[in-house]
């Protein structure tokens, strides 16, 4: 058991890194996408790794390499019959069979090392939904109010899953066809067959590669423009199953209903256009493949009879050749699936690009914020103004003076600006013109952390997680033990 026990530690991970963001790529997406960009982030979350993922990359190339060549050692040894080199006691094709079963035991036993690369490929994954959500946190508040909290949640959750099965398919599919190049080359040189055959195999499966490579295009756009329409679906879900309370006060169940119905029928149309678009692909691929496996076929056909190649030979590239069309075939599948993943990734690394307004200088003044010194500071607005993005000014020229341990109250309108004053004092957004200062500091010279550290705020609209009263009173101090708690 104990054993098994080390085993299960090798491929569990206790500890998450989030990324600096300093180190992550600095993108810009002016024409609506950069595919090197997306790359350089996925590379950024698997950097770390690279040692190791590389290392298991030759592990999967050996074991496909192997496995793809199954079918020589019995062809081998069907050729030593046919040209009568097999001795009475049967040594060479026993030594082919126990060469075939080493190799076999070999890769069988490198199960535990893949194990432990899809346990890395997970963390990564993670470890980018990590990164994500706190730059999400250091996004400006504009940012966030101008974007569905479902959208930006479904594109976490579906670029999590988007780069593990990505990275998934490099491993598993993309070293298959490297295995196969190989394979096939190694098969062509043992047996009894002219060498002109391994170009013949090799342009095969190039032609069907690029065709399938080339006609994946076609599915770029249906692939985002399902991806839009899942977040869609999710956005006025969420949208409105955390308002349930007004959504059965005003009875607006049947509209919801109907809502749902119309944005998941733009999802099925767009699910349905990529469908008919990869079976046109799958259709083009696969006549291509059937014309080089006939023409081949012939080829080897008129060289057996020419006595230029073995019986066993012309059966051997006969089953190559529908052994490479089934393993590339699934390129068509494959590159499909791939695109799907990378679109989820890109739509996810489109607001990750997007530089938070709100940061701390480099030399950032930490405000102390023990009990004694909240009291010592003067706020001052001085000549402030500020304009919402696209919008007409709220503040302008704004004048006041708050001197410590001072209580004000501010009575307007509704737009008067009362609320925006208070987001200015915590930093959501900064002032357009003027000055604001905390104990005769600018503002935007202090930590953001200590500043909102220091100041208490009750919302006008109330939130509570869905924990326990508890944990909801505790968020305003995480250290706060239980009796300070209910205190």
């Amino acid at each position: 058991m104990s054993v098994f026990r080390a085993i299960g530690r090798f491929y569990r991970f206790n500890k998450f890194t989030v990324h600096n963001p300093k180190h992550a790529p600095k993108t810009i997406f002016p024409n609506g996408g950069d595919g090197g960009a997306i790359f350089r982030w996925i590379w950024f979350f698997c950097r770390p790794y690279k040692i190791e993922l590389s290392a298991y990359f030759l592990v999967h190339l050996f074991r496909y390499i192997v496995f793809a060549s199954a079918t020589v050692f019995f062809a081998k040894i069907v050729e030593l019959f046919e040209k009568g080199k097999v001795s009475p006691d049967l040594q060479e094709p026993l030594y082919i069979l126990g060469l075939f079963l080493l190799l076999n035991l070999l890769c069988y036993s490198l199960w535990v090392l893949i194990l432990r690369r899809r346990a890395i490929c997970d963390k990564i994954s993670r470890e980018m939904s990590l990164y994500a959500v706190r730059h999400y946190m250091g996004l400006s508040l504009h940012w966030h109010e101008l974007s569905e909290s479902g959208a930006k949640m479904q594109r976490i959750t579906a670029a999590r899953d988007g780069l593990y099965k990505l990275l998934d398919l490099v491993f598993w599919e993309g070293t298959e066809f490297f295995a196969v190049f190989i394979s096939t080359a190694i098969a062509i040189s043992v047996m009894d067959m002219p060498s002109y055959f391994i170009w013949l195999v090799f342009a095969y499966m190039g032609s069907y590669l690029w065709l399938s490579a080339y006609s994946g295009r076609w599915l770029n756009r249906p692939n985002d423009r399902y991806f839009r329409a899942i977040e869609n679906v999710n956005a006025r879900a969420y949208e409105f199953l955390s308002s349930i309370a007004t959504l059965k006060v005003f009875n607006l169940q049947s509209h919801l209903v109907e809502t749902g119905c119309t944005q998941e029928k733009k999802a099925h149309h767009a699910k349905m256009d990529l469908t008919i678009r990869e079976a046109r692909r799958w259709a083009i691929t696969d006549i291509l493949a059937t014309a080089w496996i006939i023409g081949i076929a012939l080829l080897a056909l008129f060289e057996v009879r020419d006595g230029e190649m073995s019986a066993a030979a012309f059966g051997m590239v006969s089953l190559l050749t529908i052994s490479i069309w089934n393993r590339i075939e699934g390129f068509t599948k494959i590159y499909s699936s791939g695109v799907e993943y990378y679109t989820s990734i890109r739509r996810l690394v489109h607001n990750l690009s997007v530089r938070p307004v709100i940061i701390d200088r480099e030399d950032a003044i930490i405000l102390p914020s023990g009990r004694h010194d909240l009291g010592r500071y003067d706020i001052d607005f001085r000549d402030v103004a500020f304009t919402y993005k696209n919008h007409m000014p709220v503040l302008n020229d704004l004048n006041l003076h708050i001197s410590h341990q001072e209580k004000i109250g501010l009575i307007g309108p509704s737009g008067a600006g009362k609320t925006t004053l208070v987001k200015l004092l915590v930093r959501f957004y900064d002032i357009s013109q003027g000055s604001l200062t905390i104990g005769a500091k600018q503002i935007s010279h202090l930590s953001l952390h200590s500043l909102r550290e220091a100041i208490g705020i009750i919302p006008q609209d109330i939130a509570l997680f869905n924990h326990s009263l508890m944990e909801n009173i505790r968020y305003g101090r995480l250290d706060a033990s239980d009796e300070e708690v209910l205190e």
